[in-house]
């Protein structure tokens, strides 16, 4: 049973890496992702300020593909590389009504988290606004059932 709460977000710049993804590679790709973000927030005299996060823009429900987004929050918009060469992006995670979950145990089992969260919202009259996202609370080291995943869905009332 998911515990949901209902809070309204405020807008949050961010730095992130994009990359189109099969579900089985996106557990092993996040953790390097936000690891190359970090690095370059942090040789840019910059820190990050709220967790790690991946958010999921797009899903192709034929191909099984997703379009992640990982990162982290910052305090102040990551400047966009006018030459282009970085791979680290300049986005923002939306404001407005949301409602969130936290998932205890391991990554692969967070759907059900999602899964409560558009129910929830569906009761409540509402209709999911734009991609989820996952903060990553807890680092995935020792034993699984101790990892903790907040599950964030934007809403909006129908």
């Amino acid at each position: 049973m998911h515990e949901i709460t209902a809070l309204v977000l405020a807008e949050c710049p961010t730095a992130v890496v994009r990359r189109r993804l099969e579900a089985p590679q996106i557990a092993s790709w996040v953790g390097p992702a936000v690891d190359r973000v970090v690095r370059a927030v942090t040789a840019a005299g910059m820190h990050p300020a709220g967790p790690r996060f991946a958010r999921y823009l797009h899903v192709e429900h034929t191909a099984a593909c997703f379009d992640v987004e990982a990162g982290v929050v910052l305090a102040h918009p990551w400047p966009a590389d006018p030459t282009g060469r970085s791979d680290v992006l300049p986005s923002r995670l939306p404001g407005g009504p949301a409602a969130l979950t936290v998932h205890a145990g391991p990554y692969e089992a967070v759907t059900p988290a999602h899964e409560a969260l558009e129910k929830w919202i569906a009761e409540h009259g509402g209709v999911p606004d734009g991609p989820s996202w996952e903060c990553y609370l807890t680092e995935p080291v020792g034993d699984p059932d101790t990892w903790r995943t907040e599950v964030v869905q934007p809403y909006t009332f129908g």
